[in-house]
């Protein structure tokens, strides 16, 4: 009789933030319907849609939570250290509004301007590459269109043994995977989330810092790979020159960098 939604509310690419609706949709829903959100949002480029509140996809998503019935809320803010800093309750879309003000103040880096250089780990997200690409659509809110953006990730688990789809099919650009999808592929969340990748390595240098996926696994996902940090630092100024401008961000899992140039 009473639909309750218990959530987190952090930066997200594909819903701008999660929390709200998302545990109604894609949580209890089918796949035809995930298919169609996950793939709108691989047509747009993250800083249209991560720390966005209102956006098509989530749109798209309380609208069918609304179907099913959720009528209320209970989402959490946490910090880095996982402390409450905001717990928000009521209906799905005001409740969750207001929680994404909160968390985009706390999650948001400000940057000066984009970096030559970003470095930047994916915790808490950090399992797999399907995980740990969180990292990636982060760094590319903050590097700039030609620099080097270093994911330093443990990924113990690998690349994505649920999406398979990602090794099949690996890194190419975004335009032709565009027209793969129109000729029909059976994973399109999986195709999805290479089309998020693509984006970022169609614009920038990615460096993979992951004991959990090889050099050739990151080749073939469009990326270099280094053993250590430090390796991976030395070659991205190799790349970009001594003089370049280097940004290091933690906590990419979750963060929302911030540029304030135009």
């Amino acid at each position: 009789d009473l639909v309750i939604g218990l959530g987190a509310i952090v930066p997200h690419r594909v819903k701008g933030f999660s929390g709200g609706a998302k545990i109604a949709f894609p949580g209890v829903s089918g796949r035809e319907m995930m298919d169609a959100n996950q793939w709108d949002a691989s047509l747009r480029m993250a800083e249209t849609v991560m720390g966005v509140a209102e956006n098509p996809m989530r749109a798209r998503m309380e609208a069918a939570a609304r179907l099913v019935g959720l009528r209320y809320i209970v989402n959490a803010v946490q910090d880095r250290d996982g402390r409450l800093a905001g717990c928000f309750a009521g209906d799905l879309v005001a409740a969750h509004r207001a929680g994404c003000a909160l968390a985009r103040e706390v999650y948001r880096a400000d940057l000066a301007a984009r970096a030559d250089i970003v470095v930047i780990d994916a915790h808490p997200a950090d399992r797999d590459l399907w995980q740990s690409v969180k990292a990636l659509y982060a760094g590319s809110l903050a590097v700039r269109r030609g620099g080097t953006l270093v994911v330093v990730a443990p990924n113990p688990e690998g690349v994505a043994s649920n999406h398979p789809v990602l090794m099949k099919m690996g890194y190419r650009p975004h335009a032709e995977i565009i027209e793969k999808v129109a000729a029909g592929v059976d994973d399109l969340v999986g195709v999805a989330i290479l089309a998020d990748i693509a984006q970022i390595v169609d614009h920038a240098d990615c460096v993979m810092v992951s004991p959990g996926v090889s050099r050739d696994d990151c080749a073939r996902l469009g990326m270099r790979r280094a053993a250590t940090a430090d390796d991976a630092l030395a070659m991205a100024f190799e790349r970009q020159g001594s003089d370049a401008r280097v940004a290091v961000l933690h906590h990419g899992g979750h963060i929302l960098p911030v540029v304030r140039e135009g």
